[in-house]
């Protein structure tokens, strides 16, 4: 069971399952969906959905931005992605391969520039720590100390 960013609720079940036992599911489980239909709502303003026109535009601005800033911070940190590539990921702001490869979405240019400055950082820190350990939060703390609210505010947004 999910509910999407639209405050949609979709249930997943088997063929074979039968009605009375989704419904039973579902009202055994009303307070989860209630609670999490309001936190995703409370999103909407927030959700990020642009035209053709945008896409184009950002595109090319985040390949300028984003190279930019990520150059800037890597000789700060100290490290050196392979590639810095702009994408059209839905699911996530960036990502960085095991081979120090750093891709963005396009959509980041929808961002306020303290969550960019926070997404470049977090991807050049997977060059020294390639997980979510406490030893990889401890390098984004030395580089941006605030980054919990940073991180806060980054969670507002979506791409939809």
């Amino acid at each position: 069971m999910t509910v999407d960013i639209y405050g949609n609720v979709l249930i997943k079940a088997g063929l074979k399952t039968n009605k009375e036992f989704i419904e039973k599911f579902v009202n055994d489980n009303i307070n989860w969906i209630e609670n999490r239909r309001k936190i995703v709502l409370q999103r909407a303003p927030f959700i990020i959905n642009p035209t053709q026109e945008q896409i184009c535009t950002m595109k090319k601005e985040a390949l300028i931005y984003m190279t930019n800033l990520t150059i800037k911070y890597a000789q700060i940190m100290e490290v050196k992605p392979t590639n810095i590539k702009i994408t059209s990921a839905k699911k996530r702001w960036g990502s960085c391969s095991g081979k120090n490869s750093i891709c963005y979405t396009y959509n980041i240019m929808m961002l306020p520039e303290i969550c960019r400055e926070y997404i470049a950082i977090h991807e050049l820190a997977h060059i020294k720590e390639k997980n979510h350990s406490s030893k990889f939060y401890k390098i984004i703390e030395k580089y941006m100390p605030d980054y919990i609210n940073i991180e806060k505010e980054l969670s507002k947004y979506s791409i939809a």
